[in-house]
Order: structure tokens, then sequence, then C-alpha cells
């Protein structure tokens, strides 16, 4: 199943700034009638390593954080810790080069919960009808979110 990819561009002018043009995106996607009320609602980032700047930026996050609260759902932003060593291995340090790279709660108005815990052993076994796997590990915090939006970046 091909799934739909939203892009907006860096052109902007006095009428249609980059913020508004992330309102657009989310709208496009019809994710407001996708979201309900009281819906735990992850948003999947990256957010970045030591001395990369190659990320969406804490501003386009917060507006879509306010878009998702618009529709009354709870949003909060997640990523999950990495399999090599470097400053996003473990929870702690993640939070910490997140919050270098200016996510926290007072810049997004919203939360960051690392999805697969503390050490990255916090995950839901599921079962799926894959050519190479018969389960997988899914992030707790992914598992049990009503609805994920992912935001990519080019590299």
């Amino acid at each position: 199943m091909k799934s739909k990819v939203y892009f907006a561009n860096l052109k902007c002018d006095y009428d249609h700034n980059l913020l508004d043009k992330i309102s657009h995106l989310y709208k496009k996607a019809d994710f407001g009638n996708l979201i309900k009320e009281m819906d735990f609602v992850a948003i999947k980032l990256h957010f970045g390593e030591k001395g990369n700047m190659t990320f969406v930026q804490p501003p386009f996050i917060r507006r879509i954080v306010e878009e998702i609260k618009n529709c009354g759902g709870k949003p909060f932003l997640t990523d999950t810790n990495t399999l090599y060593r470097g400053e996003r291995k473990n929870a702690i340090d993640h939070s910490v080069i997140a919050a270098k790279h200016g996510f926290d709660l007072f810049s997004t108005n919203a939360p960051i919960i690392i999805a697969d815990g503390l050490r990255g052993l916090d995950y839901v076994k599921v079962n799926i009808d894959g050519k190479y796997y018969k389960k997988v590990n899914i992030a707790s915090g992914v598992y049990h979110s009503d609805a994920m939006i992912v935001v990519s970046h080019f590299t």
C-alpha cells in the first residue's frame, strides 16, 4: 500500500509564512478528522545528533502541537533510543540532546516521552505476517498511543 506524502518547500511570502505551511499540511492530510478528543498523539521526530542541525526546528513542531490540541488531542514528542553509542542511546542523554536543540515543554508546548523507555527495552511484541519476521518489537510509547504523526526531514 502506498502512503501519501505531503511536502512543503521553504518559499514563502508575507501572506503565507512557513508556520502557515505547517498548518496547511496538517489540514491537507486531514489529521483534524483522525484525532479524537483526549487521544494520545505521538509526534515522531528526530531530535538531532550533537553538532547536527538537520532536524525540523521546534517552532514548526509547536505549530503541529497546537493543531493537535485544537482537535482535543494530547500530543507528545517522541523518538526511540539508538542501538549505536551516541547522544541518544538512553532516555536521559536523549532528553538532554533534545533540550540542547530547543525541544522542551516551553518551546513546543508538549512533553517529550522517549517511546522505548530509559534503556530502550520498553516494548510490546506484536505478531505480523512479514516475509522475514513473524513478531516485531514496537516501542511501548508508540504502541499505546491512539495516533501518530511522523515528521521527517530531508538529509
